[in-house]
């Protein structure tokens, strides 16, 4: 199991998408309900239902560690710039 935290990644769908660029969280989500660890995909630039679908998460690249932020719009404006870096990693991978 990977360290806790969030990472570029690459995710397949089959008969869906094949390298689309995500960040990912693997943790026990602090912000919401400190529950299980769990693992979560967020699809940059994509919209659809990819729920209950099996996936492959290629991961390229530890962004930084889980926090525990003060507010949901706290963790949100994190996730952009989670975002933001996720794009420039794959950019990068892809040259």
């Amino acid at each position: 199991m990977p360290t806790l935290g969030i990472y570029a990644t690459l995710v397949d769908v089959p008969g869906v998408v094949q390298g689309h660029a995500a960040m990912t969280s693997v943790g026990v989500r602090p912000v919401f309900d400190n529950g299980a660890r769990m693992v979560e995909a967020h699809l940059l630039d994509w919209s659809g239902d990819l729920y209950d679908r099996p996936l492959t998460l290629h991961f390229l690249e530890w962004l930084r560690p889980e926090e525990h932020f003060h507010s949901v719009e706290a963790l949100i404006e994190q996730m952009g710039r989670d975002g933001m870096q996720t794009g420039e990693v794959v950019r990068r991978w892809r040259e």
